[in-house]
């Protein structure tokens, strides 16, 4: 994702500059994003977007693991 501003113009911060694949709320200019594999993903929705990502990895301690 790309975001052109001119040079002599302010940004304006009430125009949506993206919407989060995940909960399709608008994202404002100078929030964070995260974007990865063509989502967008707005700070509320982080977490359980890395939850989701992350899954295949997770292991829980002291149980046994099948390679």
């Amino acid at each position: 994702m790309h975001f052109k501003t001119a040079k002599n113009r302010a940004v304006k911060r009430d125009v949506p500059g993206a919407v989060c694949s995940l909960c399709a709320q608008d994202i404002y200019l100078g929030e964070r994003v995260w974007c990865c594999n063509g989502m967008t993903v707005c700070r509320d929705c982080f977490e359980r977007f890395a939850r989701g990502v992350l899954k295949p990895f997770e292991i829980v301690l002291g149980e046994e693991m099948e390679l």
